[in-house]
Parts: C-alpha cells; sequence; structure tokens
C-alpha cells in the first residue's frame, strides 16, 4: 500500500494511493455500495458495523450529528493516518433505501488534509472516491471533499451535483 504524507503552509495532506476506483457497473452490478465494497477488497479490508452519525430529520433527510459522530469521525480519521479507507454513507435527497432510512448514496473516504495551527489540528477536509460516474476523473476527483463542521461531515459530489451528508461510517476491519 502507498501512502503520501506531506505539508504544505500548515497542511497536512494525506492521500492513500494504492486504492483502485470502480465506478457503478463494474466490477459489481451498478450499485454504488458493491462498487464501495470492491473498492475496499481491493486494498484488502471490507467494511464493518454501520455507526449512524446523524439523527433522522424526517422524510429520509439527515438532521443534527449525534452521540456517536465524533468518535466515528476520529475513527476515520486514524483509519486514513493507517492506510485504510471508510465507506460512507450519504444523504442528498429525501427518502432513502439505506437501513439508517437517510443514505442515498456510499462513497469511499480515501485521504485527509488536516490545516494545523500552533501544533493544532483546526480543520479537517476528507477526500473520497465516488462510484457513481463511469468518469474515473469525475469519481477521482481531488474536489470530492467532505468536511467537518461541529462534528457533521458535509460537502458538495460533483458526481450527484448536490451538496451530501454523512449519516453513518462503515469502519473498514
Amino acid at each position: 500500500m502507498l501512502l503520501d504524507f506531506f505539508l504544505i503552509k500548515n497542511q497536512q495532506i494525506i492521500l492513500h494511493n494504492a486504492i483502485k476506483f470502480y465506478k457503478n457497473g463494474t466490477p459489481a452490478n451498478k450499485a454504488c455500495n458493491k462498487a464501495c465494497d470492491a473498492m475496499l477488497a481491493n486494498d484488502g479490508v471490507k467494511s464493518g458495523n454501520m455507526v449512524v452519525v446523524t439523527n433522522n430529520a424526517g422524510n429520509g433527510r439527515a438532521g443534527s450529528t449525534n452521540g456517536n459522530a465524533g468518535k466515528a469521525i476520529t475513527y476515520m480519521s486514524n483509519a486514513i493516518d493507517q492506510n485504510v479507507p471508510t465507506k460512507v454513507n450519504v444523504d442528498y435527497k429525501p427518502g432513502s433505501g439505506s437501513a439508517d432510512k437517510m443514505g442515498d448514496h456510499f462513497v469511499v473516504v480515501e485521504g485527509k488534509a488536516e490545516t494545523i495551527k500552533n501544533g493544532q489540528v483546526t480543520s479537517t477536509t476528507f477526500r473520497y472516491f465516488d462510484p457513481g460516474t463511469h468518469d474515473p476523473n469525475k469519481g477521482t476527483s481531488p474536489n470530492n471533499t467532505l468536511n467537518v463542521v461541529n462534528r457533521t461531515l458535509s460537502g458538495y459530489s460533483n458526481v450527484l451535483r448536490r451538496d451530501v451528508t454523512v449519516t453513518n461510517i462503515r469502519p473498514s476491519k
């Protein structure tokens, strides 16, 4: 496994370069969940049990964070430090087919950038691979990011062209 770690003007960036991008339909049956599982398997890990990190706001939409959020985000951050990607479920529309009744789409978090001030991490942005496209440049774009704000992981999906909020994290094992 390859891991890039470098500092740029008080920013620590960790990217997991060994993960192989899979798009919907390859290798598994046009499903983002299965494509994410294939990306993890290619890296020698699989997703664990679901940790729900947001409350259900109704109508299949993510609400405020719950008590699991801080610990799950820290776990995912530490996993990236150890070169281990993590599957997450994101909400982007009303309704849901996910077990948490909020998530609509799966992506794989494969890297992060941390802003450091006076030796302390002041912000974290996670980078993810999105299998919801046949275009690997969009699916692996460095613009596919999730920002941590008040224990909420959210961002904009260049693939879905919508705002997304992480509803659950599936720690890798």
